[in-house]
């Protein structure tokens, strides 16, 4: 199971630009669903063939970002992997030293608005295939707020400790269901 805890691996510009391909990006999403999967699992999942997803998993572990399920099911013929973190994180900041870190995460930025679009338009076609109990507490928020710059970095450790929180408290497999939270922080003008 991957640590919600160890340093990111993601937040390098090399590793930004490694997630901002859109199907790598839907495959390190979809192995994050799972504890471990292989390119067979993923690839029938989402609906692409083997070779190109076991060429993006290749992908995905030459930048830190998945690696090799250490206690893996199955009979050796085929690599399961895991998310090294089941999450993304990263800020401007991070990236500000790194040559190319600004233009990455720029990149990365509008790869990611564009899966969470897809993310929100399937869960809207799906809604009425959900347990009405789970939709009831599904739940979306907007808001603009007036704050300083030090404000919005206590925010953003507020968010991020609630988030590993919860990431720590996980149902076990078989109990739950997976849900996605996708918070974005930035400056807005109307």
């Amino acid at each position: 199971m991957p640590n919600p805890q160890s340093p990111s691996p993601s937040t390098t510009a090399a590793a930004l630009r490694a997630l901002a391909q859109p199907l790598r990006l839907r495959i390190f999403h979809a192995l994050a669903a799972h504890e471990a999967a292989t390119a067979t699992v993923l690839a029938e999942e989402l609906g692409q063939k083997v070779p190109l997803v076991s060429y993006h998993l290749g992908q995905l572990h030459r930048y830190g970002l998945a690696e090799e399920a250490p206690n893996a099911r199955g009979d050796g013929r085929e690599r399961w992997w895991q998310v090294r973190q089941s999450g993304l994180r990263f800020s401007d900041q991070d990236l500000t030293a790194e040559p190319g870190g600004e233009a990455a995460a720029k990149t990365l930025r509008q790869t990611l608005l564009a899966r969470h679009i897809e993310i929100l338009e399937g869960h809207l076609q799906t809604q009425t295939v959900h347990d009405p109990a789970t939709e009831s507490h599904s739940f979306s928020s907007d808001m603009t707020l007036r704050l300083t710059t030090e404000q919005l970095g206590d925010l953003h450790a507020e968010f991020t400790a609630l988030l590993d929180r919860y990431s720590e408290q996980q149902a076990a497999p078989g109990d739950g269901e997976r849900f996605v939270v996708l918070v974005h922080g930035i400056p807005y003008q109307p």
